[in-house]
């Protein structure tokens, strides 16, 4: 089944003043780097768990499609880079904010571990079976300049699934359930799913509005919830405010080039 295309659209409310009550930057989530270099910990094991549930995907993606591996010698790749480089190495210990995006830290990481794990393979045969690509474009550092890698991509997505769940769960953790089935029905359903998007007299009596007018109003501040949430979750992957701001120009511009409207 053929991906949606990204919501760019969504990017448009990102102005920090937008909303009144917004709030300051988080910490970065590099303290959750730092706990999950240490595995053999109870908490560096939680913290490795949920920060690769967060980037596994993007990594895989980017063996898949920027490097034309097939998905079980994507998986069996990853499996291993993990072990070997992630837990045995421990190449978390090595990321620095001052260096860089983590992001493309662990991607550079992986690069050059497909490289060598192609080298391996092309020693011990002549022809390697799944799928690899030549050896000078797998040399190719990840995330050339106006390129926009499957790892990049994915990255994308996922920024923007993590600020809509956390714009649903405030929504309904704040009484106003009905601002996100608004929000849903009129915004995130035509961008991801190509849905119609429904009139505003149509939803008033529905989600309990006064009046459409009252129900525009809710559609506004859930935005702005939304463009709150979207700035939280690039500044877990930040190092600063300024990172903040050069990572949600890169995020738009990977939106755009994704297929978003």
């Amino acid at each position: 089944m053929r991906t949606p295309p990204l919501p760019v659209t969504l990017m448009s409310d990102t102005n920090p003043n937008a909303d009144a009550d917004a709030r300051a930057f988080p910490p970065t989530n590099w303290s959750e780097v730092r706990r999950a270099a240490h595995p053999s910990q109870a908490w560096g094991e939680k913290a490795l768990a949920a920060l690769l549930g967060r980037y596994r995907p993007a990594l895989k993606a980017h063996l898949m499609f920027a490097k034309r591996l097939s998905h079980e010698r994507a998986e069996d790749l990853l499996h291993d880079f993990i072990a070997d480089k992630v837990l045995r190495h421990s190449l978390l210990a090595g990321s620095d904010p001052g260096r860089g995006r983590f992001r493309t830290y662990l991607l550079t990481a992986l690069d050059r571990y497909a490289v060598s794990a192609h080298r391996r393979d092309a020693a011990q045969k002549r022809a390697p079976e799944g799928g690899f690509v030549e050896l000078e474009e797998f040399d190719a550092p990840a995330g050339d300049a106006g390129q926009t890698s499957a790892g990049d991509t994915e990255w994308a997505r996922q920024v923007v699934a993590d600020a809509l769940q956390r714009t649903q769960t405030e929504c309904e953790a704040t009484g106003r359930a009905n601002f996100w089935s608004i929000f849903e029905a009129r915004v995130v359903g035509p961008l991801l799913r190509g849905e119609p998007a429904p009139a505003y007299e149509a939803m008033v009596a529905r989600l309990g509005f006064q009046s459409p007018l009252q129900a525009s109003n809710a559609l506004t501040t859930a935005k702005r919830i939304f463009a709150r949430m979207l700035r939280e979750v690039v500044a877990e992957y930040a190092g600063s405010p300024e990172a903040v701001e050069t990572e949600l120009h890169e995020l738009r511009a990977i939106l755009a080039q994704a297929g978003g409207g």
